[in-house]
């Protein structure tokens, strides 16, 4: 608290020679009047508890709340069903994270998450459903690229995201702006990871809204810690278990979810397969005599699995897949021999699939056809929901592959999909600030 010095000032210039006890009436007096200006931000102690629903099924979900050390949160669900709550931290820091699994839940219900204080005070409650793995059709909203600096932004964009009402949200990427507001730009210590996961997690909206709805994400290299950084980033091991802290859930608990290496992970719903794939961990130089932007061992599990699953598969990968055209990051263009054997082998399996990107700043559709692949699919790319927009490159840079592109525009993405025999037909609408629609495509994939 502090007084307002102009006032004192102008006082004094007409009163000089005052004693103490005049000094102090005169200081009540301005007090009273409300003569005080607060320069402090509220305690983030003091603000709403930051709440995640993670991987959900029929009977079971899991949940991740950050806290402070000195905040005792106690957790009780209406109607009563039974859960388990552990706690995670990371080396000496006063903010913590609650894994919260609760078991026996039924379809037709909704259900609350009721958090109380130290003092058993209700300070706050969400909402919350179980979901079916077995739905063949789905809607699910997409986003990346979540830079907490924008504060306006963040919350409009996030208001517009929660009114879809999806059945998922997948966060593909930059996540968290873990490389900035730290010592080395770029390149975060992993307290200062932490830190920044801390932050995103206290401002964003979506962590404050009522209904919550099941989330899955992967990293780019924002939310890895090191901007562009790849198998070199000395802090990858520590990255990982912060990232696992944050988004993965116990994947034991769910038939559903099978992981991979890094923080990749297939998830099997409604008929389809989601590889969150992992672009960052085992991501080579320009420098290594090897070029790989998913690794040998992770492109091993995936083509494992995509031989042995011919459901209809999405691959999701924090930049963009068909990205050669253009000068930023992308598999075809950081990876060009990687990438050629890549698209052969998946040209070679019965499994077909589409592809999903952030990144870029930008939004973007392109048609993925002959000769890549043997039948017409897309590449969609959303980003950013709030972060720093540019203006559009493509007169410079043409893509040939493109059937739509928006720059300079927040944005994030809907996909409803539904497996049907032999493919899968997608609605995909593009949304813009103020829920402008940006672009519409209805698709059979075969």
């Amino acid at each position: 608290m502090s007084i307002n010095k102009y006032l004192i000032t102008d006082y004094f210039k007409n009163y000089k020679g005052l004693d103490m006890s005049q000094f102090i009436l005169i200081l009540v007096i301005l007090l009273s009047l409300g003569c005080t200006s607060t320069s402090k931000k509220a305690s983030p102690l003091n603000a709403k508890p930051s709440i995640l629903q993670s991987l959900t099924t029929e009977h079971m979900a899991q949940f991740t709340v950050v806290r402070h050390k000195n905040q005792q949160f106690k957790y009780s669900f209406e109607p009563n069903i039974q859960h388990h709550v552990t706690t995670k931290s990371f080396r000496t820091s006063e903010w913590l994270v609650d894994h919260l699994t609760v078991t026996n839940l039924n379809l037709s219900n909704k259900y609350n998450l009721v958090v109380k204080n130290k003092a058993n005070i209700e300070i706050d409650r969400r909402v919350f459903k179980a979901f079916d793995p077995k739905k063949l059709n789905l809607k699910i909203s997409i986003a990346s690229c979540m830079d907490d600096r924008f504060t306006k932004e963040q919350k409009s964009m996030w208001l517009q995201f929660i009114r879809q009402k999806s059945d998922l949200h997948f966060f593909i990427g930059d996540n968290v702006y873990g490389d900035v507001n730290v010592k080395q730009k770029g390149m975060a210590t992993p307290d200062e990871l932490w830190q920044r996961y801390i932050d995103t997690r206290l401002s964003l909206e979506i962590y404050k809204t009522k209904n919550l709805t099941p989330t899955l994400a992967t990293w780019d290299d924002h939310d890895y810690g090191n901007n562009g950084g790849g198998i070199n980033y000395p802090h990858k091991k520590e990255s990982q278990e912060i990232f696992n802290i944050f988004f993965t859930p116990k994947t034991h608990l769910s038939k559903f979810f099978h992981k991979g290496p890094g923080v990749s992970f297939m998830y099997s719903v409604g008929g389809q397969n989601y590889y969150f794939l992992d672009n960052r961990s085992f991501r080579t130089n320009k420098k290594a005599k090897v070029d790989f932007h998913l690794g040998e061992l992770q492109e091993e599990w995936l083509f494992n699995l995509l031989k042995k699953k011919n459901e209809f598969s999405w691959l999701i990968n924090g930049n963009q897949f068909f990205g050669g055209y253009q000068r930023f990051e992308s598999f075809e263009k950081n990876h060009p021999n990687n990438f050629k054997n890549f698209i052969k082998k998946l040209k070679d399996i019965k499994t077909k699939v589409g592809f999903i990107s952030g990144d870029r700043h930008l939004f973007e559709v392109m048609e993925i056809k002959k000769p890549d692949l043997n039948y017409s699919t897309i590449e969609l790319t959303t980003s950013a929901i709030h972060a720093k927009v540019y203006p559009s490159s493509w007169r410079e840079n043409p893509n040939p592959r493109q059937l739509f592109g928006a720059a300079g525009k927040h944005n994030f993405a809907t996909l409803n999909t539904t497996t049907v025999p032999g493919g899968v037909d997608i609605k995909l609408n593009g949304y813009g600030p103020n829920s402008k629609p940006l672009f519409l495509l209805n698709k059979k994939i075969r």
